[in-house]
């Protein structure tokens, strides 16, 4: 792992929770390491500010465990008491039970401002964490002037109110801690900052599990897949181009056309010889289909459709292009100049054997979805078997760090690298084994590309998403699975994510 983005944060804790390990449980944990931090400051009487997220949740945890060690704990809640996370209210519920500690509101500014906090040993900021958005305001930066004025040491729960969790930056007003005490792992907000607003950090351990990183879960698509808000307009979820087909093969760019809008892509063009682009407008209404000339791609005929290209948002291309050296060209030619360009690309394949044959030049906005044939083709040698794993995860890693792009190598178990994570899917099912599956996965992939994520984001999401599909469709179907199936059952496999 790189590093941890609020986001990966956000994806961590929700695979944690699909493996059984639930937000309380974390939150319990993250309490009992803010209060040991606060007692090893020599604490005998300690004052926690909350305010409204599960950061507050873990202050109020905090504050029990203060108060079962003897310490006099008082609680105040920045902006008034109101609606909070499920677990945040439960914790909050058993403190207003406990009358050893007070609870009290400071709604205002005028409020803070007869705040007297000479009183206390140790401050404790459970205010605002990576929910930040925007600069500080009211009445949260007079909190943290007060803070900041008091001269007491201040314990900071997972990072300073007020620091950007990525970028380490003050938004405004910001919290200077003597101590943070942050969740799981180095978030790259503190590790940015260098210890001028966090001080010292020391790293707890909430009970996340490794496999919530090493293996893709529900919160990878969770943080993928964007929301809709009332106010969207067509075209602000993605619109993605398809190259590929053949006379042959003029399924291939359908399925992941019409997988990519499943996942949620508001338009597809399919750019594809005469034949293709002809079955696809038979097939469905709701695919642009468009003729690059006759029975194979040229790159003569895909020239008459940059101007499609450079307006889609991300390109799948590959699925059924056919083998001929005029269709090898054009794809590797096209595959060096859509990423040299800075557009993100779905690599799939017969686009994978053009990369092999040519070697095409690409940039790290590429996702290459080969299957354990074209990984042979693309590095010189077969991946290591399955029980082999962390082998087979570096052969991966080896050759995303050589190409300068992600890879996800498809198997039973699939592999995910950009060159320096390695990450593994265990979704799907032998029933996948059908042809245009992988026709499928690519076209995920093109979606999640759509949505902004990064490559790596975009490929670990689409395996576990696809897989989940395909599991999906087994247990209506059992296996005999065709692609379409697994096509038809991405939404409900969506939802189950985003439940």
């Amino acid at each position: 792992m790189k590093d941890v983005t609020a986001k990966v944060m956000r994806v961590l804790e929700a695979n944690a929770r699909s493996l059984g390990v639930s937000t309380l449980l974390m939150m319990e944990n993250a309490g009992s390491a803010v209060a040991r931090a606060v007692l090893e400051l020599g604490a005998k009487r300690a004052a926690v500010l909350a305010g409204r997220g599960n950061k507050a949740g873990d202050g109020f945890t905090a504050a029990r465990h203060l108060a079962a060690e003897g310490c006099s704990v008082d609680v105040y809640v920045v902006g008034g008491l109101g609606r909070y996370p499920s677990e945040a209210e439960h914790m909050l519920s058993v403190l207003r039970k406990m009358r050893c500690i007070k609870l009290a509101e400071l709604k205002s500014r005028e409020d803070i401002e007869k705040l007297d906090l000479s009183r206390y040993d140790v401050l404790v900021d459970a205010m605002i964490g990576t929910g930040l958005r925007g600069e500080l305001r009211e009445p949260f930066k007079s909190a943290v002037e007060k803070l900041n004025a008091s001269g007491k040491p201040v314990v900071a729960v997972d990072l300073p109110t007020g620091l950007d969790p990525d970028l380490g930056k003050p938004m405004g007003a910001c919290v200077k801690a003597s101590v943070t005490v942050t969740m799981h792992a180095m978030k790259a907000g503190l590790i940015a900052d260098g210890g001028k607003y966090s001080g010292r950090v020391v790293v707890a351990n909430i009970g996340i599990p490794p496999e919530a990183w090493a293996y893709t879960g529900p919160g990878d698509v969770r943080e993928a897949v964007p929301r809709r808000k009332p106010d969207s307009h067509k075209g602000d979820y993605g619109r993605l181009a398809v190259v590929g087909g053949s006379r042959m093969y003029h399924g291939a760019p359908i399925l992941a056309a019409m997988a990519a809008m499943r996942t949620g892509v508001d338009l597809t063009y399919l750019i594809e010889p005469r034949e293709a682009a002809t079955a696809a407008k038979a097939y469905s209404p709701d695919l642009i289909a468009l003729e690059a000339g006759g029975g194979e791609l040229a790159w003569s005929s895909l020239e008459e459709h940059l101007s499609t290209l450079e307006k889609a948002d991300a390109v799948v291309m590959g699925p059924g292009a056919g083998l001929s050296p005029a269709t090898l060209e054009a794809l590797a030619k096209l595959a060096a100049k859509l990423t040299e360009a800075g557009k993100p690309v779905v690599v799939d394949g017969d686009g994978l054997k053009a990369l092999a044959k040519h070697e095409a030049k690409l940039s790290g906005l590429a996702v290459l979805t080969p299957h354990a044939g074209e990984f042979k083709l693309l590095s010189g040698e077969g991946p290591p078997p399955f029980s082999r794993l962390e082998e087979r995860g570096e052969a991966a890693r080896r050759l995303a760090k050589r190409l300068e792009c992600t890879v996800l190598l498809k198997g039973m178990i699939d592999v995910i690298s950009d060159g320096e994570d390695v990450r593994f899917n265990l979704t799907g099912n032998p029933g996948m084994t059908v042809g245009g599956t992988g026709d499928v996965l690519a076209g995920v992939a093109g979606a999640m590309l759509c949505f902004k994520n990064k490559p790596m984001e975009a490929a670990a999401a689409a395996a576990y998403l696809t897989g989940l599909a395909g599991d999906i469709a087994r247990e209506r179907l059992g296996d005999q699975l065709l692609a379409s199936d697994v096509v038809e059952a991405i939404p409900e496999a969506v939802a189950r994510c985003l439940s």
